[in-house]
């Protein structure tokens, strides 16, 4: 994970601007760390801190095509927003408004969604690249920090259709995702024991332990409510034989 902080190169009264308190602040921006295995669809946020009274955005992520597919990119918050995702490893979102807007900390600005393709191996990084700014409504631009982030590769055992074959433990992608309020979450076990999930939001803390007893080795799936949740990125976490297994999921009400 790489943490950078962007130079700003400014005239003499734009740097006069940064001075008051609106703009002298910086505003972080972070792809978190994530794992996926080949066939997971993985939801991909840009989570903010310190995103307030803002009317600009540009921002430039890169990610490895090589291993990753991507299948679209939302934003809630930034309505109207001009989102490209055409060229093949390149996200490119502008959007900019009359009325500027802020977004709790540990919320997301976008969203991106990608499958891991057949095959895939290894980690791959996402970067922020290029020109970043974030803006005030009279165009001057915030210092900005960000944090890239990296998807780790998990080989599991697939059939030829990516189908999970039993003999192996494996989390796989909730479905829906995002999803309202109730989501399915499967699991591959080794052999037969006792088994947890945990759901964790954000910030790390635990919201909700579910405790499905023992199972016996193969294939499970449970329903997951996130009734008593609110909306956000929650990660998931399986827990068997002493070995755990994490994978993020999105509630959007």
């Amino acid at each position: 994970m790489t943490r950078r902080l962007r130079n700003l190169t400014l005239p003499l009264a734009a740097v006069i601007l940064l001075l008051v308190p609106a703009s002298s602040r910086a505003i972080d921006l972070a792809i978190p760390d994530l794992s996926g295995s080949p066939f997971d669809k993985l939801a991909v946020p840009v989570i903010v801190t310190g995103f307030s009274d803002v009317a600009g955005v540009e921002l430039h992520i890169t990610y490895d095509d090589g291993n990753l597919t991507i299948d679209s990119v939302t934003s809630a918050s930034l309505a109207g927003a001009t989102i490209n995702a055409g060229l093949a490893g390149q996200v490119h979102v502008v959007w900019d408004s009359n009325n500027a807007i802020s977004i709790p900390d540990g919320n997301a600005v976008i969203m991106m969604f990608f499958s891991v393709k057949d095959g895939a191996a290894g980690t791959s990084d996402f970067n922020f690249f290029g020109h970043i700014e974030l803006t005030n409504q009279s165009g001057t631009p915030y210092p900005v920090s960000w944090t890239d982030g990296t998807v780790t590769i998990i080989p599991t055992g697939v059939d030829d259709h990516g189908v999970p074959m039993p003999g192996k433990l494996a989390l796989w992608q909730n479905h829906p995702n995002p999803f309202n309020p109730t989501t399915t979450i499967s699991f591959t076990l080794e052999k037969s024991t006792d088994v947890m999930i945990t759901i964790f939001n954000i910030s790390g803390q635990m919201v909700d332990r579910i405790d499905l007893g023992r199972k016996t080795a193969g294939m499970h799936s449970f329903e997951y409510s996130g009734a008593k949740l609110a909306s956000g990125i929650y990660t998931y976490r399986l827990t068997a034989d002493s070995v755990s297994r994490s994978k993020q999921m999105v509630l959007l009400k």
